[in-house]
């Protein structure tokens, strides 16, 4: 999919203007300009994978899952950088619904995932699945772009990197941070690659008897 091809399909939408809130009483602005939320765990010292990289064998929570759940269903498209759009894809789009080791909310996940147009900031793919558009130039004019072009929200989910990138120029609206109870000491942190401090405002908190909490903040002091 190109750029034009995704900017037809938002502007096709015809969102409504306003505050839509979903089922956890979560706002999300929509219809002025087009908003990126950061959808990210992480743990209570920053971050999101250890030193190699690698993943913690994570598993949210029943009501953890719902939430997310909630928030890209509601997204008109979901951002990646590289190496999570192809954990994303892989995951998500071979998962078997019908599976009794699949749960509801899996499966729930899965079937408006696998209909959700995806962006994908890679320098290095080639391409990327047919409902995806790739972004391989200048990410910054880019982004600003789909931006102005969405009707309401797309969650990104990414790496320090592409964070960094998107941060420093002002692209990212929200923070939705799900801070797991455990600590690593080191590891990739998520706003390792920040040029400067960025200043947010807490939009609210949950609390889940897992121990995980999710912190919403919004970029900039309140006014």
């Amino acid at each position: 999919m190109t750029l034009a091809e995704w900017a037809h399909t938002q502007v096709a939408g015809g969102k409504q203007q306003g505050y839509s809130e979903s089922s956890d009483g979560i706002e999300i602005l929509r219809g002025f300009v087009g908003r990126i939320i950061l959808s990210m765990y992480m743990t209570a010292d920053g971050f999101i994978a250890g030193p190699g990289g690698e993943f913690d064998s994570y598993e949210p929570s029943g009501a953890e899952h719902a939430m997310a759940n909630e928030l890209f269903r509601g997204a008109d498209a979901v951002m990646f950088g590289r190496v999570c759009y192809e954990e994303f894809v892989e995951y998500w789009d071979s998962l078997d619904l019908g599976s009794a080791a699949t749960s509801p909310l899996e499966a729930e996940f899965a079937a408006f995932f696998r209909r959700k147009p995806l962006v994908v900031i890679s320098r290095s793919l080639k391409e990327v699945v047919p409902r995806a558009t790739l972004i391989a130039g200048d990410v910054a004019t880019a982004v600003a772009q789909l931006k102005r072009q969405m009707a309401g929200y797309a969650v990104l989910v990414c790496g320090p990197e592409l964070l960094s990138t998107l941060m420093n120029d002002g692209l990212v609206d929200e923070l939705h941070l799900l801070i797991k109870p455990s600590v690593r000491g080191r590891g990739l942190a998520l706003f390792r690659n920040l040029r400067q401090p960025q200043q947010l405002t807490l939009l609210g908190t949950r609390t889940f008897e897992s121990g995980a909490v999710l912190h919403r903040y919004r970029r900039g002091l309140s006014c």
